[in-house]
């Protein structure tokens, strides 16, 4: 048994992991999308990997002063459905503080039902 098959057997759903789901690797100051609405997200994590601070809100009124902070060189931010209920379905956007700097995201998701 694997833990895709535990995670399945817990939750009685077909679950899989999204790599970048929207390929955006390299933000700037202009707020951009980096997760669509998916109603069945589960899990989130968002990794910022570059050299600038950025900020993480659920609207593109995602700004330098409104959101959460993510710190440069390897800051995250996660949550999953347990505590933060539907923020896990909710499409994100991200902007950086100053100048540029890169992003990694994975999302955890509903499949269906299992047969």
């Amino acid at each position: 048994m694997t833990t895709a098959d535990l995670i399945n057997k817990a939750y009685g759903v077909l679950t899989s992991e999204e790599e970048n789901p929207l390929k955006v690797t390299s933000i700037n100051t202009t707020p951009q999308r980096i997760l669509d609405n998916n109603p069945g997200g589960l899990q989130l994590t968002i990794i910022n990997t570059g050299a600038a601070d950025m900020m993480i809100w659920t609207d593109p009124s995602v700004s330098t002063s409104k959101g959460i902070l993510i710190a440069a060189n390897g800051g995250s931010y996660e949550i999953d459905f347990t505590r933060f209920m539907r923020m896990t379905t909710r499409e994100w956007w991200c902007v950086a503080t100053t100048g540029t700097t890169t992003v990694a995201v994975k999302r955890t998701v509903i499949l269906g039902k299992i047969q």
